[in-house]
């Protein structure tokens, strides 16, 4: 009992020497994480290539060919799952070598098929029949560009390789003008959070390595040993000087 006892007041006395190691340091812990923050924030700013992004909607149809008979005008459940699972094809048709590589000649661009096809994703609305297709691109207005000869490309490709279905365009490309990488407020949080952890084990270990007793109580605790008496130092250490200069004679 007595054994437990001991170990649980090590633990507190532990924890409380660690919180106040970290308490007499704060102000160094909270410079540390603002410098850190400002860092992030300037990567984010000036080291980092800002990223925009053109979106264009699509409606997919999984029946080709529209007639005037009523039929024709019902949708049931089943055509709209059919529809949506068609969008996986439908992007993959989208990009493809024929697609991309056309629109790299019309445009023009210096980018390579695997450089382009990484910039764009297909991806269905909220589990509808309407297909988004978003480009990430340094340039906004390459990013459109992109999107719009897609979006051009898409109806007549994707009957001719597909032979199912066909997509109609819902909206024009569209951007927010506004870039959707870096987040800086990420890398603000992220440095901010490095800062206060290095900060806080550099002080720590600082501690924890300084093997000199700068108190009473640091004798006591480690040795053991109770205090005796406490002999001051003059100011200047002039004594202490004389004393060890007459030792050494």
């Amino acid at each position: 009992m007595n054994i437990s006892d001991n170990t649980h007041d090590e633990i507190e006395i532990d924890l409380s020497q660690l919180f106040y190691i970290l308490w007499k340091n704060v102000l160094w812990i909270i410079l540390a994480a603002v410098i850190c923050a400002d860092i992030g924030y300037g990567i984010a700013t000036f080291a980092k290539t800002p990223i925009y992004t053109a979106s264009a909607d699509m409606l997919v149809n999984n029946k080709q060919n529209a007639s005037s008979s009523e039929n024709a005008n019902t949708v049931t459940s089943s055509d709209l799952t059919a529809s949506s699972s068609l969008v996986t094809t439908y992007s993959i048709i989208l990009k493809s070598h024929t697609v991309l590589e056309k629109v790299i000649r019309t445009l023009g661009l210096d980018y390579s098929y695997a450089e382009l096809s990484n910039m764009i994703s297909v991806s269905t609305v909220d589990n509808t029949q309407v297909m988004r297709v978003t480009v990430k691109n340094e340039d906004p207005q390459i990013a459109m560009d992109i999107v719009a000869q897609i979006v051009s490309l898409a109806p007549a490709v994707i009957v001719d390789k597909a032979e199912v279905g066909s997509v109609k365009t819902v909206d024009q490309p569209w951007s927010s003008g506004r870039p959707v990488s870096p987040n800086k407020m990420k890398y603000i949080l992220i440095s901010a959070f490095i800062g206060i952890f290095v900060s806080c084990c550099f002080f720590v270990l600082r501690e924890l390595l300084n093997n000199t007793f700068k108190t009473e109580a640091d004798v006591t605790r480690e040795l053991g040993l109770p205090i005796l008496g406490v002999i001051p130092l003059e100011e200047g250490g002039s004594i202490g000087q004389k004393s060890v200069t007459r030792q050494k004679n």
